[in-house]
């Protein structure tokens, strides 16, 4: 549906009406457990990435913004993309996306297993 080189940079209220259906005023999803932010884009190719960019500096905190400001090596990282792809196939990406969620220690729990090793308290 997107030409090639479109670049969507979904903010907290998309993201909260389209992906995670939660109410626009809820807190940002992902706020306190995501590396950074999320960036679609159609490369040059066709294909189609999940780009998640480092939080550099404080716009990038603010999960409604999502101005040039929050992603200042944006035009770099789309170009590596654009050279890069995927040699595997159409949107090979994708599975590098899934295996981490799959992959990730829940936070809560995440936490309380680190707790617990620092404590000495891992019961092995």
């Amino acid at each position: 549906r997107y030409r090639p080189k479109t670049v969507i940079t979904p903010d907290t209220r998309y993201i909260h009406r389209n992906v995670v259906f939660r109410p626009e005023d809820a807190k940002p999803y992902g706020g306190i457990v995501y590396f950074g932010r999320k960036i679609l884009y159609k490369t040059a190719s066709g294909a189609h990435t999940v780009i998640n960019s480092a939080i550099v500096n404080d716009a990038g905190c603010d999960f409604s913004n999502i101005t040039l400001d929050v992603f200042p090596r944006l035009g770099d990282t789309l170009d590596v993309m654009d050279h890069l792809s995927t040699y595997l196939y159409q949107d090979g990406f994708m599975p590098l996306v899934r295996a981490n969620a799959h992959a990730a220690i829940p936070l809560e729990k995440g936490a309380r297993l680190l707790e617990k090793i620092f404590e000495g308290k891992t019961g092995g």
